[in-house]
């Protein structure tokens, strides 16, 4: 009888005891064509406007407290663009970057990508879209932000 009670406590110890995630550091904030596209940006808006990287949609796009208790902020709390260009005066939201890997033909992203383009659309905010590579032309990069109409010279 005293082996049945000994047993059953061990055996109760071990589901009891809860599982331990282990968290990391990621090593880089972004990859590599991210960088490679930063650098260009940088060295044709970096002395207008600020750049964000990886933003979280629900950081720059908002609804009524009724819908986010809803729900509906499941739709943005979980996304993000992968740039941000803003006015280094005011802050106010200039335009949106998002590099488009292969990732972006698969149908579930591009569901995703209808709703974002929907939002910014809504938010009357352009939203940039460059195919992602591993290198970039400074030249193309800047026809991409004039066709956007993003102005590179005036600042605002």
């Amino acid at each position: 009888m005293v082996r049945l009670n000994s047993r059953f406590r061990s055996r109760r110890r071990r589901q009891a005891r809860p599982h331990q995630v282990r968290f990391h550091p990621r090593q880089f904030l972004l990859s590599r064509n991210e960088v490679a596209f930063l650098r260009v940006m940088v060295s044709l808006v970096g002395h207008r406007y600020l750049i964000s990287c990886k933003v979280r949609l629900a950081d720059i796009i908002t609804c009524s407290d009724a819908d986010w208790k809803r729900g509906h902020a499941n739709r943005i709390a979980q996304k993000h663009v992968d740039f941000v260009i803003s006015c280094a005066h005011s802050s106010r939201i200039v335009a949106a970057i998002e590099l488009d890997d292969l990732s972006h033909q698969l149908p579930d992203r591009r569901e995703r990508d209808q709703f974002v383009n929907r939002l910014f659309s809504q938010m009357r905010v352009r939203l940039i879209r460059v195919p992602a590579r591993w290198e970039y032309d400074r030249d193309g990069i800047a026809n991409y932000f004039m066709e956007a109409g993003l102005n590179l010279w005036d600042g605002d």
